[in-house]
């Protein structure tokens, strides 16, 4: 059973995703998508985070604009999962430095062990 991120968690499994500053080594014209409002949009419309993560970086310039991914699912399927049910959720990866750019993607995991 997976149970919601809160917010200050997700800062602490991936501080990049609340940064609003680009990478240094990209140009004025590059302009950054703040995850952080991604989040709050599908918090607003109750599909709440599961499981974040990032990579990882040894400076915290790098650390503040690095690649991260995060999975959301609708409040209605939390609770208890039978094996041979399925979920839906949506991945959100994004990142800061011009690496990549916002992806979404929707996904449909199936519960096939139940320990």
């Amino acid at each position: 059973m997976r149970k919601e991120i809160t917010n200050e968690t997700l800062q602490r499994i991936v501080p990049s995703a609340f940064s609003t500053e680009q990478h240094s080594n990209r140009t004025e014209k590059y302009k950054i998508v703040p995850t952080s409002r991604i989040i709050t949009a599908l918090r607003e419309n109750d599909y709440l985070p599961v499981s974040a993560s990032q990579l990882n970086s040894r400076s915290e310039e790098t650390r503040m604009t690095t690649k991260h991914t995060i999975r959301f699912r609708h409040k209605d399927f939390f609770g208890t999962l039978n094996v041979n049910d399925y979920v839906p959720e949506i991945g959100l990866i994004n990142s800061h430095n011009g690496y990549s750019c916002v992806e979404l993607f929707v996904g449909i995991f199936r519960c096939w062990c139940d320990n």
